[in-house]
């Protein structure tokens, strides 16, 4: 898997996270208290499952990416984020707020490279026709 492919699942993965954090944030507006602990449960171990395969992308992959994609990446990742273990809901998934961003500008900082990835397989293609 390239790393354009890696980074599309990494993303939807991201996403996923950001609606679930949301719609947990609409649920504290009807009741305030995390009974079932879903943050501490679901939200956190999933936030700190992507953070892990942010840097196993960052290792396999950093030589392979665009200069500044890599260096959001090598920034976000460099600045430790963590989430607390208390139970303070609303408090904890504040800390998806910088996943979410840090997408965004990775997502338009390769923006050229997916472009220039799909022109070298067209031309690979179109080479191969030519060589039959």
């Amino acid at each position: 898997m390239n790393w354009v492919e890696q980074w599309r699942a990494l993303s939807a993965r991201i996403e996923g996270l950001i609606s679930a954090g949301e719609f947990v944030l609409s649920a504290f507006k009807v009741n305030r208290s995390d009974s079932f602990q879903t943050v501490k449960k679901s939200l956190i171990p999933e936030f700190q499952a992507i953070l892990a395969e942010l840097e196993k992308f960052k290792t396999k992959h950093a030589t392979e990416l665009p200069s500044q994609a890599a260096t959001a990446l090598a920034t976000f990742l460099g600045q430790r984020w963590r989430a607390f273990d208390n139970n303070q809901g609303p408090v904890n998934i504040q800390i998806l707020a910088p996943l979410a961003a840090f997408r965004s500008q990775f997502d338009y900082l390769i923006r050229d490279s997916e472009i220039e990835m799909a022109n070298l397989t067209e031309l690979a293609f179109e080479h191969l026709r030519r060589m039959i």
